[in-house]
């Protein structure tokens, strides 16, 4: 099951993982705890009973930790570009153009209150920001445009 994966992949790298949460992370995330915890995933994430986490995320660090998602709270992430421009080159290599990456960068001490639904959706060169200490305490859905840069 992709959920007990991404839990079994968090909790290995020392994340705070309450049974029940669902979590599914996209390949860019990283599937080693080295990966996980260059995006700034672990070990500084709690995630509570009932969460659910899904994130499309490149790999560059998207958090500076610690982040605390209570129970019942969803955070969701859809990035239009999470490695950047993928091409192939004349000889068909593959060649990457971070520029047009899709970024999210969550500041220390964020916690999504409990039973809370945070939706993003980052186009293709968009940058989101979420400021440390910020606490969300009630549903939101946030659109960034390719090439727009937000602040939530």
């Amino acid at each position: 099951m992709l959920s007990a994966l991404g839990e079994r992949r968090l909790s290995a790298c020392g994340a705070s993982v309450a049974k029940g949460a669902v979590i599914d992370l996209h390949p860019a995330c990283g599937a080693t705890k080295e990966q996980l915890e260059c995006i700034g995933m672990c070990p500084d994430w709690t995630i509570g009973r009932g969460a659910r986490l899904y994130l499309c995320a490149g790999p560059e660090p998207i958090s500076d930790g610690p982040v605390r998602i209570e129970d019942d709270s969803s955070l969701i992430l859809y990035t239009a570009r999470p490695y950047g421009k993928l091409s192939l080159d004349a000889e068909r290599r593959l060649t990457i153009d971070t520029a047009g990456m899709s970024r999210l960068r969550i500041g220390r001490g964020v916690t999504l209150g409990k039973g809370v639904r945070l939706v993003m959706r980052i186009g293709a060169g968009g940058k989101l920001n979420i400021p440390a200490g910020r606490t969300v305490t009630a549903d939101i859905e946030v659109e960034v445009g390719s090439g727009e840069e937000k602040t939530l």
